[in-house]
């Protein structure tokens, strides 16, 4: 049985038969007005597709425990149009093996670009002894770097997209010099005369912070949906992950570069998370915040999701902002 083409769900024909493998989302039992159940949910394989189940189907008691929830499945089914909308109406399904989620999910980012980039820009920004950190703590590991290659930034918010967290990483790298060439106050250091100098020690921290800060989520999340576990957030995650290499980090750096570290990992969300309780955590969360309020302003206006039929205003963070 083959994957559903994604042209099948952009542009559904009402009464066309579906077989197929795709990815069966979150869904819910409801009840309709005359007190019948039936299962609301969206189906995906490159775009999504509202799909719905009668209880007198097959389908319907195999779905009703809820575990085939982001799971990719063989079903059968038909499309199905009402008062102009489409839905996919599933008679049978079964969970399909040897499929992942990520091959259901649409490509936004070219993951091997992006990644090239974060490659390319932290070999600038770093010294040698932060590239060959790094490489020990990220490149050298191939399913830390396929993860991070393949996750959403977030659940609901900005780049909740396949590839999103890697999009969002290097996005906040490359404000990264930015803060360098125009707030030097922040990466420089007195010497015994006291004249200041920019650390190199304290731009690796910065760049190695941004990197990792949010490499928790390959734990806390697969594709965007929570796991087991992550109620203490990917903040714990990514330091639990770091605590591994203290002793490579304070031979190379200092015992406090690697609680600074420790601090931007566990304080980057600050006053929506612990709050931060020194400067570099503090620097990253800015750097983090305008990311992605950025990133989420531009997903706004793409997806028309609060938009103005006019298309002269949106609607975002509780103010009507014209365009």
């Amino acid at each position: 049985m083959d994957i559903i083409s994604s042209e099948v769900l952009l542009h559904p024909a009402a009464g066309q038969k579906i077989q197929g493998i795709a990815l069966i989302g979150n869904y819910t039992v409801k009840t309709t007005k005359n007190g019948k159940e039936y299962i609301d949910g969206k189906i995906q394989s490159g775009e999504s597709l509202r799909f719905m189940v009668w209880s007198d189907r097959k389908a319907f008691e195999k779905l009703r425990p809820g575990k085939l929830a982001n799971k990719p499945c063989a079903i059968l089914g038909q499309i199905n149009e009402f008062q102009g909308s489409f839905s996919v109406i599933i008679d049978d399904i079964k969970e399909a093996e040897g499929y992942s989620i990520g091959q259901f999910l649409p490509e936004k980012y070219d993951s091997e670009e992006w990644f090239q980039s974060l490659r390319e820009s932290s070999d600038r920004l770093l010294s040698e002894k932060g590239r060959k950190l790094l490489d020990r703590m990220l490149f050298s590991n191939i399913p830390l770097t396929e993860r991070l290659r393949e996750e959403f930034a977030a659940m609901n918010h900005h780049d909740n997209c396949k590839g999103g967290l890697l999009a969002h990483t290097v996005k906040m790298l490359d404000v990264v010099p930015l803060v360098f060439d125009n707030y030097r106050t922040l990466i420089s250091e007195r010497d015994e005369a006291g004249n200041w100098f920019d650390s190199q020690d304290k731009k690796d921290l910065l760049v190695i912070g941004c990197i990792l800060h949010d490499i928790g989520k390959t734990r806390e999340m697969n594709y965007g949906v929570y796991q087991k576990n992550s109620f203490v957030t990917h903040r714990y995650f990514g330091a639990e992950y770091v605590e591994g290499f203290k002793q490579e980090i304070v031979e190379s750096y200092s015992e406090k570069w690697f609680y600074d570290m420790i601090a931007i990992l566990l304080q980057h969300h600050d006053e929506f998370g612990d709050p931060c309780r020194n400067i570099y955590a503090l620097i990253v969360h800015k750097i983090d915040d305008l990311e992605s309020s950025l990133t989420n302003l531009c997903q706004e206006i793409e997806t028309d999701l609060h938009t103005d039929p006019s298309g002269d205003y949106i609607w975002y963070d509780k103010k009507t902002l014209y365009v």
